[in-house]
């Protein structure tokens, strides 16, 4: 009986001793990087698509100027970013208006940060003009702006849309933060950005809009 029972015994210990085959080399080869690896590096190089879907301006009405007769409503996204602020003025309408921009970002520019260079407009009339830097802190600093918008307006509208249009520069990387001049940094069409803040309408109630004026007829 024991020769018997050595026959399947040696051919368990043969398979037990057969060399193990090699799994794909890609996953075990320390030289080259991993899938992950590159998804990672990918995500961290700043490009004018990341700063465009990261970067919002969201304008609204200042602290300073809120009261029982001056209100503000947001209309908020899916993405709790406001698309428009309606400021609604009830008589007596204030000498002054403030407004106020802030800057935030989703994501964090270690590698290259970005210069943010904006102009508050009221059609193509530029009324104000501001800029920051966004670097590796962006995600936690925002960056906020205020300005007086009474100043800015003649005669007696019954309403006022304001908008803000940026244009953010990749600046090159390993670039120090504390060493760029925001008014005249520079970069390639390649690396320049464009963002549109939320327009801010500004709502005189009492006021009527002027009619136009009918050509006389001959």
């Amino acid at each position: 009986m024991k020769p018997v029972l050595a026959t399947p015994l040696i051919a368990l210990m043969l398979v037990a001793c057969k060399p193990m085959t090699p799994k794909d080399k890609t996953s075990l080869d320390p030289g080259k990087p991993s899938v992950v690896a590159a998804k990672k590096q990918e995500s961290s190089s700043t490009s004018v698509t990341l700063v465009e879907f990261a970067v919002h301006i969201k304008g609204t009405l200042d602290e300073r100027s809120k009261a029982a007769n001056v209100m503000c409503d947001e209309m908020v996204n899916a993405r709790y970013r406001v698309d428009l602020a309606t400021i609604t003025i009830e008589p007596p309408y204030p000498e002054e208006l403030w407004l106020r921009f802030e800057v935030s970002s989703s994501e964090s520019f270690e590698n290259a940060p970005v210069v943010l260079r904006a102009s508050v407009k009221r059609d193509n009339d530029v009324l104000d003009r501001f800029g920051t830097v966004l670097d590796r802190d962006a995600r936690v600093r925002p960056y906020d702006h205020s300005m007086e918008l009474m100043s800015h307006i003649d005669g007696a509208p019954a309403s006022v849309l304001i908008y803000t249009q940026a244009e953010a520069l990749i600046m090159p990387e390993e670039t120090d933060p504390a060493s760029i001049d925001i008014e005249s940094a520079q970069a390639p069409p390649a690396r320049t950005g464009h963002i549109m803040g939320n327009p801010i309408k500004i709502v005189f109630v009492g006021r009527e809009e002027p009619q136009p004026v009918e050509p006389a007829t001959k």
